[in-house]
């Protein structure tokens, strides 16, 4: 049953799945998935072909590149309701250069928040413990060639969402 108190949060909820669906439910490119990794160079190569300058981006082979990154959402419904959903994911991200053409990365310090539904206050989700082991759980290797990020080489193990959300970094 629909109660009249709860629609603020209701709609604060279901904006925030919406978001949520949205990323999860968004089709990969073609792919090579492979069964495990090493980043030690022991593995196939990811990259098909390597034709880019091999100095032109200065990355160093067995080096490790760490960017922290922060994306927040903020979403609503024009003339429908002044609230908004907040959905915050920040994230440490590790690139590991491995060799020539072959890179991996690797997330840490997973932390997600987003609105709460019956405050409007920021907090952390429910489901982070849940968010930070998928993201956390698996490498995701990829071909850097000349400039572009020419395949992407997930686990086998790796969910749709969790590859979505690693490529849009």
């Amino acid at each position: 049953p629909f109660v009249r108190g709860n629609r603020s949060a209701m709609k604060t909820t279901y904006l925030v799945s919406l978001a949520l669906f949205a990323v999860a439910s968004a089709v990969p490119a073609s792919v090579k998935k492979w069964d495990s990794y090493t980043n030690d160079g022991s593995s196939d190569s990811c990259a098909s072909t390597c034709n880019g300058q091999p100095n032109k981006f200065s990355y160093k082979s067995g080096t490790t590149y760490i960017y922290d990154y922060t994306v927040n959402t903020d979403t609503s419904m024009f003339g429908a309701s002044e609230e908004s959903a907040k959905l915050s994911f920040q994230v440490r991200a590790e690139i590991q250069a491995i060799d020539g053409c072959d890179f991996a990365l690797l997330l840490k310090n997973v932390r997600v928040s987003h609105t709460d539904a019956y405050t409007g206050q920021i907090r952390a989700s429910d489901r982070e413990d849940e968010f930070q082991r998928v993201l956390e759980g698996s490498n995701l290797r990829f071909s850097f060639d000349d400039g572009v990020i020419s395949s992407v080489c997930p686990e086998r193990s790796e969910s749709t969402w969790a590859l979505n959300f690693k490529r849009g970094l």
